[in-house]
């Protein structure tokens, strides 16, 4: 009978045993099993479970092998969540009746920076470690580190059972929360994380839907946009919108003009953003303090610290919005251009002109007023126009804006290109037109990172109008169109 023997537990010195805070290792206690059997079954463990090939101790004494986990845990980092991943060294000795068991060389990085660690003691002033206790003479535990220590417990205190399981053989493929790293084909993997969603189980919903887009990245529906946008779904639940945010992007990105993915990518900014306040601006209170001493002192780097994760959580949430769009700059008008190139295969020039024109005199009241240059033989059509758009204004009653365009379309044979430019807005239905340029370029105040309430809702308004028209136009030009065959 195998014995329980001990789990690991976090403490400030690391890892340790949860029966005795001075062993760095726990011991799995194998009754009845001599040193070679206990060391046969690990090595069996190790190639079938963990899938690695290690070259035999003669002596049947000692095992150590690296593991690298690309995903361990998500790190609150006050206003948002980062992932982490993981490397360490596992190592056992082996006697008759029993095996030490222990975990060294412990690394856990961000996934996407990895000069920032998680580390078991540290300062809450370092701008790089995240630790899980803090103070040097009587540590104690950072209050938003406790599920991150409790995570680290739960993974390696997995691994122990799981080894026992395979020690005891009578490991259950269907015990599927704690084998995940068993092979299993991504449909399997998805079928699992569906259960563990629709159950609340969501971590473990993660975890699956992570090793199906492993083993195929578009595995699913749309090709693999729905998958993705689960995962999001299972990430939002659990309060990390960073990453749902992240899932619900790429979702997107592969199968655009999804409205539920829309949607789903609009609430979870929402909520992000609701945490993300901006700290209070530190002012001196002793009059005969240096500034550079007020700048030294630990209750500016506290705000300091806090100031840069508002600023880092402000960017990520910007980075999701519409008015954070580059936008490009003609080189020869200083001009801000949208520039669209797109094949249409089997289309002649003269027929993507055709379409074109059809085009324009569908989507304004008079083509013949708005065409300023109709060229058939080049297939060259340049509009000026004008389209409305409403923002919300004072009170949060909608607002009419306008904007005046230029619209350029260029056909050639298989392909055609939309340029949009000149941008121009007036403040009053007869007053002067001022450029949109400034609004485009520049929708932040002078942080960098406080959006500007009424340069966002100008550029927001307009792009959205004119993400409708191109997608019009590439749909109108490109779409296979039938033939009438009734004589009418």
């Amino acid at each position: 009978m195998i014995g329980f023997g001990q789990n690991f537990t976090v403490t400030p010195n690391g890892l340790r045993d949860n029966t005795n805070l001075e062993k760095t290792y726990v011991v799995i206690y194998t009754p009845g099993k001599t040193a070679e059997q206990n060391y046969n079954s690990a090595l069996n463990y190790i190639k079938d479970i963990i899938s690695l090939n290690i070259t035999k101790d003669i002596e049947f004494k000692h095992i150590s092998y690296t593991t690298n986990v690309p995903y361990l845990l998500d790190v609150n980092n006050v206003l948002s969540y980062f992932a982490f991943s993981a490397n360490y060294t596992t190592k056992m000795i082996f006697s008759n009746d029993s095996i030490l068991f222990e975990i060294t060389d412990l690394d856990i990085y961000m996934k996407d920076d990895s000069k920032y660690k998680v580390v078991f003691l540290g300062s809450v002033l370092s701008m790089t470690d995240h630790a899980i206790y803090i103070g040097k003479k009587k540590s104690k535990i950072q209050q938003r580190m406790k599920q991150t220590k409790t995570d680290i417990e739960n993974y390696f205190n997995n691994r122990i059972s799981l080894f026992k399981d395979y020690l005891l053989e009578t490991v259950n493929i269907t015990r599927r929360d704690t084998l995940i790293e068993l092979r299993l084909t991504a449909n399997e993997y998805y079928n699992n994380a569906e259960d563990f969603r629709n159950n609340g189980k969501y971590q473990l919903a993660i975890d699956n839907y992570s090793e199906c887009l492993k083993l195929e990245p578009n595995y699913g529906e749309n090709n693999g946009a729905t998958t993705y946008n689960q995962r999001g779904v299972a990430y939002f639940k659990l309060n990390n919108f960073e990453s749902a945010i992240s899932d619900f992007n790429t979702s997107i990105t592969i199968y655009p003009y999804n409205e539920v993915v829309s949607q789903n990518i609009n609430n979870a900014t929402v909520n992000l953003e609701r945490n993300c306040k901006k700290p209070k601006t530190l002012k001196k209170y002793k009059s005969r303090q240096s500034q550079e001493d007020f700048e030294m002192s630990e209750k500016y780097q506290i705000y300091l610290t806090k100031l840069n994760e508002w600023k880092d959580c402000r960017s990520l949430i910007n980075n999701y919005r519409l008015y954070s769009r580059k936008m490009q700059i003609d080189k020869e008008t200083g001009l801000v251009i949208i520039d669209n190139i797109t094949k249409s295969e089997g289309l002649s020039k003269n027929e993507l002109y055709s379409r074109a024109k059809v085009w324009i005199a569908s989507n304004f009241n008079s083509s013949t007023d708005v065409i300023k240059l109709d060229d058939k033989e080049n297939g060259i059509v340049i509009v000026k126009g004008l389209f409305n758009f409403s923002t919300t204004g004072i009170f949060g009653l909608p607002e009419d804006r306008n904007c005046f365009f230029t619209l350029k379309i260029y056909c050639k044979e298989g392909r055609f290109r939309v340029i949009w430019t000149d941008f121009k807005f007036t403040l009053t239905p007869l007053g002067p037109k001022r450029s949109y340029d400034y609004t485009f370029m520049n929708p932040y105040e002078e942080d960098g990172v406080t959006p500007n309430n009424i340069r966002v809702k100008l550029k927001e308004g307009c792009l959205r109008v004119l993400d409708n028209f191109n997608y019009s136009i590439v749909k109108s030009l490109t779409q296979k169109q039938e033939t009438l065959v009734d004589d009418w």
